[in-house]
């Protein structure tokens, strides 16, 4: 009977020391599993604050893009303005152009005649 007490006895601790180390192991596993999770919840974090950050500057480029195609729009309405008001301009210079030689031409006849006149030429006779 003291035989069977004893291994009783052994039986029930070696019960103790597996019960023990079945909770130190599940123990240490809840610890790696709280501080894995803890350890993906600050990569998740970090993660979502570069997501946002590039969110932040995708917008921004896309303000910036808007704001280009604008002034591009711009740019080109302004840019054909000035060539219709360049075209205007080519065309008031040519008429000035030709105003002033036939302005030129004609102080050319007007000289001739008073060189005839004051030589007592002929007004239509010209220098032979």
């Amino acid at each position: 009977q003291d035989h069977n007490q004893g291994v009783q006895h052994l039986y029930e601790e070696m019960e103790r020391q597996i019960s023990s180390e079945k909770e130190k192991v599940r123990s240490e596993s809840f610890r790696k599993s709280h501080s894995q999770r803890a350890e993906l919840e600050r990569a998740l974090d970090k993660k979502n604050a570069e997501v946002q950050g590039l969110v932040m500057v995708q917008n921004e480029l896309e303000d910036s893009v808007l704001q280009l195609r604008s002034q591009q729009r711009q740019t080109s309405c302004e840019n054909e303005e000035l060539r219709r008001t360049n075209r205007e301009l080519e065309a008031q210079l040519e008429r000035i152009r030709a105003q002033l030689q036939e302005a030129q031409s004609r102080m050319q006849d007007l000289r001739s005649t008073m060189m005839a006149r004051r030589h007592g030429l002929p007004q239509d006779a010209g220098p032979a």
